[in-house]
């Protein structure tokens, strides 16, 4: 690039900082491949924005591999205001699993090593992700464990800024473990946990060593894809006035009454503003006993603001799709105990239901003309004049839908 810009630098480092679109937002799927190397392209092509990528690289870093976490450690030794840039850090779970030929050298893991390797050298940092790799022909077996020894549990916690924790794909050897990493984070706000394992069975071992110390601003948490007893456990543990935000998809359907067993500390959180649960669509329709089961326990809460029944497909197939009509049809099987569930004046004046779905841009307008006719009593008029009590959403992150009745089917799930 001349040196003699064209368009002023202030406007090119804002478009630098643009790369990394929401810094604030937490995916359990992404690993922002095409942004580093964008951020590494103008980093090594152009000098006047060298400063300005190297900022963005580091304000969020992936450290994947051993010999990426002692790098890092080394650079960050030597150039201590690095560590000042870092907001969010990527570790991967990586070690010996069951399936792997216990004769083969064991590999040190950059999630069991990282806390120790860069205690109190990321003083900024806001988010923590723990995760495997994306694979999802995995087995449970090919997992490693996840274990922080004592010195590591000793470093994690002087990451006193962190304030999300992301937990993804981990298998742990006791409940215990899982337990240590939260209690260890005092500034946790967010906690995010998907398809989490336990060595050990949590209904035959006996309760843990160590129970859940209330965490006092820990707000969110999003449970997908945890045994129910982990669930179980670790609501039971958290101080009830603290939450404010919670979203659940459970890894199977239950009963009413197992529901109830497993999620029947919900009735102490009475600062609960934020209800959300995910329910899975199956070519055999849907299920909401759990959901309706939920709902009796959070409905007193007068502070509750939002309760959001998001649908979404699940199947074997990663490309999974089914006909519409078979969650219309799962809907009127269930629409007495839905309407049941969601009588207007059982909740709050201030609270509204929300149905999200997946589908294409401006779908909301065709599923509401069909709820209309299969849950009349919820589209009630409130005594607030201007408000609904319900309201459909789409969830939809591109112009593509997963229903069999779309045409465009072309695009990845």
């Amino acid at each position: 690039m001349s040196s003699s810009l064209k368009c002023p630098i202030e406007i090119l480092e804002r478009v630098v900082d643009l790369i990394w679109e929401d810094p604030d937002e937490l995916d359990f799927w992404s690993n922002y491949g095409d942004e580093y190397r964008t951020l590494c392209a103008l980093a090594l092509s152009c000098q006047h924005l060298l400063p300005r990528s190297r900022f963005n690289l580091l304000r969020r870093v992936s450290l994947l591999k051993m010999s990426h976490l002692r790098s890092f450690a080394k650079t960050i030794a030597h150039h201590p205001h690095y560590g000042d840039i870092v907001r969010e850090l990527v570790i991967l779970s990586t070690g010996i699993s069951e399936d792997k030929d216990p004769k083969e050298p064991a590999e040190l893991s950059p999630a069991e090593s990282f806390a120790v390797l860069l205690a109190n050298r990321l003083p900024k940092l806001r988010t923590l992700r723990i995760r495997t790799e994306v694979d999802p022909d995995m087995s449970l077996n090919s997992r490693p464990s996840l274990y922080f020894h004592p010195a590591a549990l000793a470093s994690l916690r002087s990451f006193s800024s962190v304030s999300h924790l992301q937990l993804f794909g981990l298998r742990f050897r006791e409940f215990s473990d899982f337990l240590h990493i939260i209690q260890a984070l005092h500034g946790l706000v967010v906690l995010q946990c998907m398809q989490i394992w336990f060595r050990k069975s949590l209904k035959k071992d006996p309760p843990p060593r160590v129970s859940l110390k209330p965490v006092p601003k820990l707000q969110t948490i999003d449970l997908a894809f945890i045994p129910r007893s982990g669930m179980k456990r670790l609501l039971e543990g958290l101080h009830p006035g603290s939450l404010r935000e919670l979203i659940i998809t459970p890894n199977t359907v239950s009963s009413a009454d197992e529901a109830k067993n497993t999620f029947g500390s919900l009735s102490q959180f009475v600062h609960l503003e934020t209800f959300s649960f995910f329910v899975a669509v199956t070519a055999k329709g849907a299920e909401y006993t759990d959901v309706v089961a939920l709902l009796e326990l959070v409905k007193p809460h007068r502070s509750l603001r939002t309760v959001t029944i998001s649908h979404y497909l699940h199947g074997p197939d990663r490309r999974h799709v089914v006909p519409k009509q078979t969650l219309i049809d799962a809907l009127r099987r269930n629409a007495d105990m839905l309407q049941a569930a969601l009588v207007p004046r059982t909740f709050s004046e201030d609270t509204q239901i929300v149905f999200q779905f997946q589908g294409l841009h401006g779908s909301e307008g065709w599923w509401e003309d069909q709820l209309e006719l299969i849950l009349p009593n919820i589209f009630a008029p409130t005594n607030s004049p201007g408000r609904r009590f319900f309201r459909v959403a789409n969830v939809t992150y591109s112009d593509w839908s997963p229903w069999a009745d779309d045409k465009d089917l072309s695009a990845p799930t």
